[in-house]
């Protein structure tokens, strides 16, 4: 393996661990609050945020930690969809602007 394959590696290996500690902490956030929130993506031309929160909270609610509503998403599920809706809102962009 090469020396840039290493550390492509090491960020890889670091990014997973990064992803797999704020999953753990919205795991145990869940059992000691004994709630099920679960991640979300809020973006807009205002803010680009990461939150908890459960499908019935709207968009602009904020969190009660101790609510005991059912659902989510797990952090790499919202990241995914945030991406996928980036991904269409700018080809809706170029293609408005063709």
């Amino acid at each position: 393996m090469t020396l840039e394959e290493q550390k492509e590696l090491a960020s890889l290996r670091a990014d997973r661990a990064r992803l797999d500690w704020l999953e753990k902490r919205r795991v145990a956030l869940n059992a000691h609050c004994g709630s099920a929130y679960g991640w979300e993506v809020v973006q807009s031309h205002l803010v680009n945020r990461l939150m908890l929160r459960t499908p019935e909270v709207c968009a602009m609610a904020g969190v009660d930690v101790n609510d005991t509503a059912a659902g989510g998403k797990d952090i790499r599920h919202a990241i995914d969809d945030a991406m996928r809706a980036s991904s269409l809102a700018n080809t809706t962009v170029s293609r408005g602007g063709a």
